[in-house]
């Protein structure tokens, strides 16, 4: 704008030197017509190429405005992923220390069965050394039937 005006300062400057010099008011009109036609043309291009930048500026904000919204769709999308992987660490963290308490049960367990199979084999040698201490010899036979009594009945 201001270019705009300094050029027309400097236009009119040059329209008194010329009117000055000029020997007729026809010739001086002509001369001032052919200028003003001369701005008008100019104008009218600086008017367009304002619109023109206007329109470009118009679709660079639409860009903008639509950056502006998937950026912020995709923070939130990120703030999400984060509360779901930071909620899937916790599960991961409790179920390692659930692992490891079955692990120490476990132990436990396989260290109670030794300590009972250990148990049961002395339990078997003892019933076995019994049975050898209590076996029968061979000439007596052993008792299969119990003799029957029938009880005699009084009339």
């Amino acid at each position: 704008m201001k270019a705009l005006k300094l050029f027309s300062f400097g236009l009119f400057i040059c329209l008194l030197s010329l009117t000055a010099s000029a020997q007729s008011k026809k010739e001086v009109i002509e001369m001032m017509n052919f200028k003003v036609d001369s701005l008008q043309k100019i104008l009218l291009s600086k008017n367009e190429n304002l619109q023109a930048m206007e329109v470009k500026m118009a679709r660079l904000q639409g860009t903008v405005d639509a950056s502006t919204s998937t950026i912020k769709r995709l923070e939130e999308k990120a703030d999400s992923l984060n509360l779901h992987m930071n909620a899937k660490k916790s599960l991961a963290d409790s179920l390692t220390i659930e692992l490891s308490k079955l692990s120490t049960v476990l132990s436990y367990l396989k260290t109670e069965e030794r300590n009972l199979n250990a148990a049961n084999e002395a339990l078997k040698q003892e019933l076995n050394s019994i049975k050898q201490k209590t076996a029968v010899p061979a000439e007596t036979k052993p008792v299969t039937e119990v003799s029957k009594i029938t009880p005699v009945k009084k009339d």
